[in-house]
């Protein structure tokens, strides 16, 4: 089975683009990103933007949440799991 990759632009600009594999792990509920690549852009931004796009995509799937993967490839990987964390923390 071939996992959904996403390619967006995500702070509103040409400039900023990522990729991100996350397939749906239904047994466990959630969108599982397993590797997340910034190619353009502040990653910062990037990944401020993008937690809400996977949200939708979590809930469009009937999942309840968003992980990174343990071990996840990709440089924009780290950055989007301390988003996760900062968004769930704030109640975002």
């Amino acid at each position: 089975m071939t996992s959904p990759a996403f390619t967006r632009r995500c702070d509103g600009s040409a400039q900023s683009i990522e990729r991100t594999v996350a397939p749906a792990s239904r047994q466990a509920g959630v969108l599982r990103a397993q590797s997340a690549w910034k190619e353009d852009g502040d990653a910062g931004r990037v990944a401020e933007r993008l937690v809400p796009l996977l949200g939708e995509t979590a809930a469009w799937q009937g999942l309840g949440d968003v992980v990174v993967a343990e071990g996840a490839r990709g440089d924009l990987a780290p950055i989007l799991a301390a988003e996760l964390a900062a968004q769930s923390a704030s109640g975002g």
